[in-house]
């Protein structure tokens, strides 16, 4: 009896490894739905810690935890003031700092301006005076001044007249709350399976380690958070990221940047977001979790919202930012960031056996030539009879799987990996499966001849 026991539980074993090798990995806990952004109280910038800003503007309202320096002219809530309005006031407030406006480390010469009418808090006033008249004792707009002179300078100064006891000392905002919530929601969308493949223009699957100067293709799946996991230098790889069809509110995309090869210190040559513009950018979510210094140093402009809530982000680029920016520290030196707002509602549930992104199955000629890059993908796309576009190159078709939602047909006489080096099972499950059931056969056989021997 007790053989018998213990071929029957080398069975099971051998069982459930067949069970994991055929999903590939362990179930993970679901994610969602919800928008990483929620409790962000509508700031286009969120800041945990201090924040030093220059040379440009941004569109929406910004709120920072901690000290707030100077370093040239800079606008604020150049499009929108935003949503949040501050117990006991009737405006909202677009600039929101909840420790001091540091004017000793700031440029002498520095100004920012908190445009259309937006009201501005301010958490410590050491060394700070607030005014509203100017020294003719004229009733004009606000200014946050080092000195009690209306001209003086660095300072911030409104474009509405806002009583100075309103200014502050006040933290209307919790910074500690927010950026909890946050770390945690990062930390989840991180465990989210991949269901992206990137492809090159003939429609084979890039692999990693991702060679520089790389123009990908992303074909996303309609009804469904899309998810490409991917290394820092994968991605600092990819010069062009070409959408064949769009991200949208019911089909958003996020993009899971893993920075553990370069130990939490990012710096990013950001790729030609090809085929996305404004109008998708609210359904574009980059995830760092984890990373400790991200820094846009070089490249295009970024379609969507930078999620960071555990990293010091530097902007030193010129090209912009479209979409909202959480992260722990901020500095900007360079270009703008543009109003666009996370919009979507992320999900994810148990990894499956095969990725779920939409690709054309391709065949390519005997001696294939690389595709060069197209600023524009949904110009040079072909439509199938369905009217959806498929990917320039070699014309291909979509096949459904059972629940409707497209997967990837492999190239004929090609292999490939996913983008993070994943093998996609095509055939392997059925190999595995076949493997089992022969080696579960074997097993009772035994378990029949021990029974025969004993009587």
């Amino acid at each position: 009896m007790a053989q018998s026991r213990m071929i029957i539980a080398a069975a099971a074993s051998a069982a459930a490894m067949i069970i994991f090798a055929v999903t590939g990995q362990a179930r993970a806990a679901p994610v969602g739905p919800l928008n990483p952004l929620d409790g962000g109280l509508g700031f286009e910038v969120l800041v945990e810690q201090d924040a030093f800003v220059a040379g440009n503007e941004m569109e929406g309202p910004l709120a920072v935890g901690g000290d707030l320096t100077l370093g040239g002219p800079f606008g604020v809530a150049a499009k929108t003031i935003g949503t949040f309005v501050a117990p006991g006031d009737a405006v909202a407030s677009a600039l929101v700092i909840g420790g001091r406006a540091d004017f000793a480390d700031s440029s002498p010469t520095a100004g920012l301006r908190v445009l259309h009418g937006g009201y501005a808090k301010v958490g410590a006033l050491a060394g700070t005076v607030v005014r509203d008249l100017d020294n003719n004792q004229t009733p004009v707009n606000t200014r946050i001044l080092p000195t009690d002179d209306y001209d003086a300078l660095p300072r911030i100064e409104l474009t509405v007249r806002q009583s100075p006891a309103t200014v502050g000392p006040a933290k209307p905002v919790d910074f500690t709350s927010i950026f909890t919530a946050y770390r945690q929601r990062s930390t989840a969308l991180a465990t989210c399976p991949n269901t992206v493949i990137l492809r090159d223009g003939r429609g084979i699957p890039i692999t990693s380690p991702i060679p520089p100067a790389t123009s990908a293709r992303i074909v996303l799946a309609p009804g469904m958070t899309n998810v490409l996991t991917i290394s820092a230098t994968d991605l600092d790889n990819i010069v062009e990221l070409a959408f064949v069809n769009q991200p949208t509110l019911t089909s958003p995309l996020l993009i899971n940047v893993d920075t553990a090869d370069v130990e939490g210190d990012f710096s990013w040559h950001s790729p030609n977001f090809a085929g996305v513009g404004g109008e998708q950018a609210p359904y574009i979510l980059i995830n760092f979790p984890g990373a400790t210094t991200v820094v846009h140093d070089s490249g295009d402009s970024i379609e969507g919202t930078i999620f960071a809530p555990t990293a010091s982000f530097v902007d030193d680029n010129p090209s912009n930012v479209e979409g909202g920016i959480v992260a722990q520290s901020f500095r900007m030196t360079s270009g703008e960031v543009h109003d666009f707002p996370f919009a979507a509602e992320l999900s994810c549930g148990a990894p499956s056996p095969s990725p779920t992104s939409a690709s054309p199955s391709t065949s390519p000629s005997a001696s294939p030539t690389t595709a060069s890059p197209s600023p524009s993908p949904s110009a040079s796309a072909s439509r199938g009879s369905d009217g959806s576009l498929a990917p320039p190159g070699p014309t291909g078709s979509v096949s459904p799987s059972p629940s409707g939602a497209p997967v990837p047909a492999a190239p004929s006489g090609a292999g490939g990996t996913g983008a993070m080096g994943t093998v996609p099972l095509t055939g392997m499950p059925l190999t595995l499966i076949t493997a089992g059931g022969v080696l579960l056969v074997a097993m009772g056989a035994l378990l029949l001849r021990a029974s025969l021997r004993r009587n």
